[in-house]
């Protein structure tokens, strides 16, 4: 199946005729799925298939004759048609080493790994969603406690709500602005007494000398293979213990800055800086360090739904800590 892809390709053919090959070969992809252009392109440029290796898009070359190493592994074309291969379709292998994983690498380094669930909590509508929860007793006795969601107006409803997520309860249903505002007054009055007088403390990380020198050594590993100093062996032997140092004092360096901030994030706390600085993201981890939770009680028996607000049937939960 793979050489005759292989010969496919060589002959010009579109890769939606390839990928069709694919299909109809009757094989599936790991995850059993049909194939498609990208991991097809991918498969059939990977240098592994003539025998070579890439590290970091540059080619495992022998330090003495500076050729590509080959592998002990059977080959399914050859280096010449490799080359032409990746002549098609250079996004995954080519020659010059810039390719969409080095360039995935590169954006990483300057900009880091996107956190997408930090930024799903900064641009959150509602503070209190999943934070609150269904009060509903059931006839069990049982209290429903599902996380709420936050809506938006519908039907009747001329304002924003929280409604209990549940679809075998859904039973429970309050206006967001006047719960928020309620359990944000509350909030606020606890952080003002615990945090106002707490001063930030800026620490140095104790591991920076160490992890510089691991850096260094990385790179003089690197140009001592390069310059056929060392053999290709020791180099990955060398590289690949650096590699597991540096990512230990990297996460180390992370965690303690981590726990830094945190500890920082409520110094000096006051009700200004809930207001003019705090975003949805910091206001919701400000009230999760106060409340476990807030349950939000039905309505008693008889009382309308036009009634006026009562703050009483809101519960926060306050964590033990608080």
């Amino acid at each position: 199946m793979l050489r005759t892809a292989i010969e496919l390709a060589l002959k010009g053919k579109q890769w939606a005729t390839i990928v069709k090959h694919f299909d109809e070969s009757g094989h599936l992809t790991v995850r059993g799925n049909k194939w498609s252009t990208t991991p097809v392109q991918y498969m059939l440029t990977n240098p592994a298939l003539c025998g070579y290796r890439m590290i970091n898009g540059e080619l495992v070359r022998d330090p003495k004759t500076g050729k590509p190493l080959v592998g002990q592994w059977e080959t399914v074309c050859t280096p010449e048609e490799w080359r032409r291969l990746i002549a098609r379709c250079t996004v995954w292998f080519n020659l010059d080493g810039d390719t969409a994983s080095t360039r995935y690498r590169e954006k990483v380094k300057r900009e880091g790994k996107k956190d997408y669930r930090g930024i799903a909590e900064a641009t959150r509508r509602f503070l209190l969603t999943n934070i609150a929860r269904c009060g509903y007793v059931r006839e069990d006795g049982t209290m429903c406690l599902a996380k709420m969601k936050g809506m938006g107006p519908t039907g009747t409803n001329k304002q924003d709500r929280y409604r209990c997520g549940d679809p075998r309860c859904n039973k429970v249903s309050r206006r967001a602005d006047l719960v928020d505002d309620a359990i944000k007054r509350m909030v606020v009055k606890v952080l003002e007494e615990q945090y106002s007088d707490l001063v930030p403390q800026e620490q140095p990380w104790y591991g920076e000398e160490t992890l510089n020198a691991l850096l260094a050594q990385r790179q003089e590993i690197k140009d001592s293979y390069k310059a056929r100093l060392i053999t290709l062996a020791d180099y990955l032997e060398f590289k690949d213990e650096n590699d597991a140092q540096v990512a230990t004092s990297q996460k180390d360096r992370d965690d303690f800055y981590a726990e830094q901030a945190a500890k920082n994030f409520l110094a000096g706390f006051s009700v200004e800086r809930w207001e003019n600085e705090f975003d949805m993201r910091q206001r919701r981890r400000a009230i999760a360090i106060v409340l476990q939770a807030v349950i939000i009680h039905p309505l008693p028996q008889g009382r309308s739904r036009s009634s006026r607000f009562d703050v009483d049937l809101l519960e926060p939960v306050p964590r033990k800590s608080c």
